[in-house]
């Protein structure tokens, strides 16, 4: 018997009958528009959550093309892209282990994948190979009245910010949710689960094959060698365990359906970095024409890289954060934006044998402090703007991203920043959890 908070919330989250029947309806007529013009070719399928009734409202359609090992990747590849131009609007090209097609049909997002038949896991010539395998997983064993359960899971995580497995979030895939629920029972049996796990956990519904390295391991059943939380990062597994013991302790549903950021005005804002004493930088750069899997990488890799630099230079770096829109901004929030002219370069013990050599390099400079010989010399960077500069053309910050900061990176200080992008900034300066918002 499910809980009347557990009601209420599915009332909310749960696609209607008339909304399931459309869902299922549009996803049929694709298939069978996909299947008249196979001419033997391939075998179109639906996967993901609209065959399992696991989908929330709005759910993208997910249909694979399945061909015959012989076919060549890139004719299966050409032959897919070729339908969705032709069924599709607004396609988009994509690329997972070979290119398949993103577009609209009937209002619903919708992707095209093409894969190769297997019957056996060891066949697979590719990672989408198995999705097949794992939506019959779940239709085979997953009880219907636990697919409640998760949508309560879903829409949990994704009110906590932590689902899906994609670049942008590093999440919680559908596919991980449908085995939790299955493994534990329910979706508060997974959130007591959870509540007591720590880092490097490790699920196993079927015994591993292989070693893993990740944050979160859940052994995927259908194929032991495979980790199916390989996505997910430390951050993010975290938060999920954090949410999972406060929500037991004092369910809320701004748990499912938090608020958004709190708006500050631009002088609110202002008042805000005063009252800190802090100092904020915002990079701004154009957003090169790659997809979302490899341009979020990229910027991760450059935010981390700079943060991490900044502070081999002494500019202690408070929060560092970045958001993409129709334009990257990377934010970072330091103690100071501008340091002394002179720094202390620390020098070997008296005792060592390197202190003669240390003294006639720098001579009338070195002084003794404590046991070690000591020296002030002057700052190479003391403005944050310049450091950046100079890191933007020694590091590698991402291919892509290099040559967009090379060509035309702006820097923001302070107000300038706030100024320039209140809304941005606002989302990087609120710590708070998305529940407590």
């Amino acid at each position: 018997m499910r809980s009347e908070p557990e009601e209420k919330l599915l009332s909310k989250i749960k696609p209607s009958p008339s909304d399931r029947e459309k869902v299922l309806e549009t996803a049929n007529a694709l298939v069978d528009l996909l299947r008249s013009k196979a001419e033997g070719r391939f075998r179109p399928l639906l996967v993901g959550s609209v065959p399992k009734g696991t989908f929330l409202k709005d759910p993208d359609i997910d249909v694979f093309l399945i061909y015959p090992v012989g076919v060549s990747k890139e004719m299966m590849a050409q032959d897919a892209l070729a339908l969705g131009r032709d069924m599709l609007q607004g396609p988009v090209e994509k690329y997972a282990e070979h290119p398949y097609i993103h577009g609209i049909y009937r209002g619903y997002n919708v992707d095209i994948v093409p894969c190769y038949k297997v019957e056996d896991i060891d066949d697979m010539h590719s990672s989408v190979d198995r999705t097949p395998l794992h939506t019959e997983y779940i239709m085979d064993n997953l009880p219907s009245a636990r697919r409640d359960d998760v949508l309560l899971l879903k829409a949990f995580l994704k009110g906590i910010g932590a689902y899906g497995a994609h670049a942008q979030v590093k999440g919680f895939s559908g596919y991980l949710c449908e085995l939790m629920v299955l493994h534990y029972g329910s979706f508060e049996d997974v959130l007591k689960a959870a509540s007591a796990w720590g880092l490097k956990e490790t699920v196993e519904m079927v015994e591993a094959e292989k070693e893993f390295d990740e944050p979160f391991v859940f052994v995927d059943p259908v194929d032991p060698r495979r980790n199916v939380a390989s996505a997910v990062d430390e951050e993010i597994f975290a938060l999920f365990v954090f949410a999972s013991k406060t929500y037991l302790g004092s369910p809320k549903s701004s748990y499912f359906f938090p608020s958004g950021y709190k708006t500050r005005g631009v002088e609110e804002l202002k008042s805000l970095l005063k009252e800190r004493g802090t100092y904020l930088v915002m990079l701004s750069l154009s957003r090169p024409e790659i997809i979302d899997e490899n341009l979020y990488p990229q910027v991760e890799k450059a935010c981390k890289k700079l943060h991490e630099h900044m502070e081999k230079n002494d500019f202690l770096v408070l929060h560092s954060g970045y958001e993409i829109n129709h334009k990257i901004s990377i934010f970072f929030e330091l103690e100071h934006g501008e340091l002394s002219n002179i720094e202390k370069h620390i020098g070997p013990p008296v005792f060592h044998p390197n202190t003669v050599n240390f003294h006639k390099k720098y001579v009338d400079k070195v002084y003794i402090e404590g046991s070690r010989l000591m020296m002030d010399r002057k700052r190479k960077h003391t403005a944050i703007s310049e450091l950046i500069r100079y890191l933007v053309r020694e590091l590698d910050l991402g291919s892509d991203i290099t040559v967009m900061m090379e060509k035309e990176l702006s820097i923001f200080e302070g107000e300038d920043a706030v100024r320039l992008a209140p809304d941005a900034v606002n989302a990087f300066m609120d710590k708070t959890f998305p529940w407590e918002r």
